[in-house]
């Protein structure tokens, strides 16, 4: 939703330059058609991309599409002259949309908390278990409490390595357990936050692993949200 709003104000901003350009040079002949192309064409740059706060971030650093410009008109001087600052607005939206790409991190994580289990789970009125092994036994989700639970979860980090050692090496096989027997099904993330999450719930009813693509996030509550678990 965030990524969505900066792309549309950035556009507008870009439009609204275009316009003023265009006002500028109508006089000279200037076709809006021709115009629009070459800002298009001004969009294209060499750019080096570098990570902030998670996220790839591209500087442009050379306006590939300004030279083809160059390069097709320098027959045609007085083309080029005409649509010269319109290439080089389309080489500069490349920095207002990394000015609001920018802008739009600390924003996103202001209003889409990633350290919130409400961010990945919203409504509960349709949540569900599904069982995905044998030790998920016949426990059933306690509505009621998941809601109370949900506000008051902790985020915990995720202890990978060690789970993995209890469950696969510690337990002999005919023994061996799933420490998150059940997905939760039903729920979506908060609106606009863009997230596509699968909720874990863990064997006690008090865990919850959320897996976010590649990342993966850990709560606890203080109580089972299992009818049957461990309170």
């Amino acid at each position: 939703m965030v990524d969505q709003l900066a792309l549309v104000l950035g556009w507008g901003i870009i439009l609204l330059f275009a316009l003023r350009l265009y006002k500028k040079k109508e006089e000279n002949d200037v076709s809006i058609w021709k115009a629009v192309i070459a800002i298009a064409v001004g969009l294209f740059s060499f750019s080096i991309n570098f990570p902030v706060f998670g996220e790839i971030i591209g500087l442009p650093i050379f306006p590939l599409g300004v030279w083809m410009l160059i390069f097709l008109l320098r027959k045609r001087e007085s083309s080029w002259h005409r649509y010269r600052a319109f290439a080089w607005l389309g080489f500069g939206a490349n920095f207002v949309f990394l000015i609001l790409t920018l802008l739009t991190i600390p924003a996103q994580s202001l209003i889409y908390p990633e350290n919130q289990l409400t961010t990945y789970i919203s409504k509960i009125d349709d949540a569900s278990l599904i069982a995905l092994h044998p030790s998920a036994g016949s426990s059933t989700l306690n509505k009621e409490i998941f809601g109370e639970q949900l506000e008051k979860s902790n985020p915990k980090s995720v202890q990978s390595e060690e789970w993995y050692y209890e469950t696969e090496v510690d337990q002999e096989i005919e023994d061996r357990s799933e420490r998150f027997p059940y997905q939760l099904a039903g729920v979506s993330a908060k609106w606009g936050s863009g997230f596509s999450s699968i909720v874990y719930i863990e064997e006690d009813g008090k865990g919850f692993l959320v897996t976010n693509g590649a990342e993966q996030r850990y709560f606890r509550t203080d109580q089972s949200i299992l009818q049957g678990g461990e309170n």
